[in-house]
């Protein structure tokens, strides 16, 4: 709901349109009216991701371990068909457009970005699968080894050092994986458990009290979990933030809980200089938290963003 209109828009392509013809006056990542070609171009690559790139891909991910050799083999065969006509319309392209980066571009990252870090995560079958991608042949990416068990349920977050894995259904963890470039993903490991900081279903019921992110931090020295609480419930629940140390390489089993009362739907977070994170809710708006040496978290800003 855009709140300075009142209009409500549901499905991601709608809203990204409906926001660049709203709010994107001055065409720095869409085309006006005024240029109906490049506008119905645009607007074709939007509809290509929506339609082929994200489809394709997603079946790829589901039928990756899929017993039924020639189902595996079509979806494989299509997504690579879709990668194709992506990669021969950039061949000769800085972005989709030419040299103008677009919402064409952006709503292409997500699926683009997990062939970049070489690791799709799939649901279905709660496994994770590495990928080698040639620099001289990025849109054909070739599989190492086989499809690793996440050990637990409904991955849904992936870390990237060493391999780290988020699971957040009945079956709530993380699993860990040394990264072979020969032989793809090697256990590390039994699951890590969330304690009682987590108590979900497959498919999880949230988003409230569900697992959110998993990230190393930029040492690599930590592997941090958020999971959110729920702002709703009476008494408000906070949320958790889980971190494991890893010391010569290895990844702890056992985890430090924070469990700060102001942050109550722990969702993305990023790292900052300095040992912070910086962390968003949507029950208020952000946070600045601290990690001390003991790996124990504290807020140090609390950041109240009102939109209205």
């Amino acid at each position: 709901m855009d709140l300075n209109t009142n209009v409500k828009i549901i499905e991601s392509r709608s809203i990204a349109e409906y926001l660049t013809e709203t709010y994107d006056t001055n065409n720095f990542l869409s085309y006006g009216f005024s240029v109906p070609r490049e506008r119905a171009e645009h607007r074709q690559w939007i509809f290509f991701q929506c339609t082929f790139q994200g489809p394709s891909l997603s079946n790829t991910f589901y039928f990756v371990r899929n017993p039924n050799q020639d189902a595996r083999k079509h979806y494989v065969e299509e997504a690579l068909r879709v990668l194709g006509v992506i990669g021969q319309q950039l061949q000769s392209k800085e972005y989709f457009m030419g040299s103008k980066v677009t919402v064409a571009d952006f709503s292409h990252v997500p699926y683009m970005w997990s062939l970049a870090l070489g690791i799709f995560h799939s649901q279905p079958q709660s496994t994770v699968v590495m990928f080698r991608i040639d620099k001289d042949d990025p849109y054909h990416p070739k599989m190492i080894g086989e499809p690793a068990s996440t050990l637990g349920q409904f991955p849904i977050s992936v870390a990237y050092s060493d391999i780290c894995v988020l699971n957040g259904g009945a079956e709530a963890g993380v699993a860990c994986f040394n990264a072979d470039p020969r032989n793809g993903l090697k256990n590390l490991g039994a699951l890590r458990s969330l304690g009682n900081a987590i108590h979900e279903t497959t498919p999880p019921s949230g988003p409230p009290g569900s697992a959110a992110e998993i990230s190393f931090n930029p040492e690599s020295s930590a592997v941090f979990v958020s999971l959110k609480g729920n702002a709703g419930a009476i008494p408000k629940q906070p949320g958790f933030i889980l971190a494991w140390p890893v010391e010569h390489g290895h990844i702890g089993d056992e985890s430090v809980v924070s469990q700060i009362a102001d942050i109550e739907m722990d969702f993305g977070f990023a790292f900052l200089p300095g040992s912070r994170i910086f962390i968003s809710d949507p029950s208020y708006g952000v946070s600045i938290l601290e990690v001390g040496t003991d790996l124990e978290i504290i807020e140090e800003a609390h950041i109240v963003v009102n939109v209205l």
